[in-house]
C-alpha cells in the first residue's frame, strides 16, 4: 500500500525498497538543518532496513545545505517534501510575496548555510530577488530540481502540523494516523 501510495501519484514515481506490513523500517521527520545529527542517527541505523524522511529538512539549523546534499546523495533514502520545503521553492520561485514567511519560519539559517546573507524580512524587493537569484545559482539547477520531484504529504501534513500558505507540489491524497504510542507490534 505505501509503494502504491508514494508512486501513485501524479505519475511520479520514486525508486525505493517496497515497504509492506511486515517490514521494519525507520522514519524521520523535522531534521530542520542539523546535518551532524542527522549523519549521527544515520549511522545508528540498520543498514538493511528502508528509511523514510518526512521532509522539513531545512530551516532553523545552521546546516540545511549540508542536509540537502546529504539527502541527495542517499538514492536508498525515500524523501518526501515538508512545508519548508514548500516555502524555499515558492521562495525561488516568486520572492517578493513568499520571503516574509520563508525567512520568518527559518529561512535566513537556509540562506546563510548556502553563503547568502545581507536579506531580512524588512529587505527590499529588489534585495529579495537579488538573495533569491543568489541562492538559485548557489544550490545548483540539479538540487533545486531534486527538491521540486520531491513528492508532498502537504495537504494531510498540514492537518497534523500547522498551516501553510504553500503551493501542494505533486500532493499525496490519502489519510494519515498520528498520535502518541503509534509504533511496531
Amino acid at each position: 500500500m505505501f509503494k502504491k501510495l508514494i508512486t501513485g501519484v501524479q505519475g511520479k514515481s520514486q525508486d525505493f525498497v517496497a515497504l509492506n506490513p511486515e517490514l521494519r523500517f525507520y522514519v524521520i521527520g523535522d531534521i530542520h538543518g542539523c546535518d551532524d545529527l542527522l549523519a549521527k542517527l544515520l549511522g545508528q541505523l540498520d543498514p538493511d532496513l528502508p528509511v523514510v524522511c518526512l521532509g522539513d529538512y531545512i530551516d532553523r539549523g545552521e546546516q540545511s545545505a549540508k542536509v540537502l546534499r546529504r539527502l541527495m546523495a542517499r538514492p536508498d533514502i525515500v524523501a518526501l517534501t515538508g512545508n519548508h520545503e514548500a516555502m524555499l521553492l515558492d521562495f525561488l520561485a516568486d520572492p517578493i510575496p513568499n520571503a516574509e514567511i520563508w525567512l520568518r519560519n527559518g529561512g535566513l539559517q537556509t540562506l546563510a548555510s548556502f553563503g547568502v546573507g545581507g536579506v531580512s524580512e524588512q529587505s527590499s524587493a529588489a534585495d529579495l530577488e537579488s538573495a533569491a537569484q543568489t541562492l538559485r545559482a548557489v544550490m545548483g539547477a540539479e538540487m533545486i530540481a531534486w527538491l521540486e520531484t520531491l513528492l508532498s504529504l502537504l495537504p494531510i501534513w498540514q492537518c497534523l502540523h500547522g498551516p501553510c500558505r504553500c503551493r501542494s507540489r505533486g500532493a499525496i491524497d490519502g489519510s494519515v494516523s498520528a498520535g502518541a504510542g503509534v509504533g511496531p507490534p
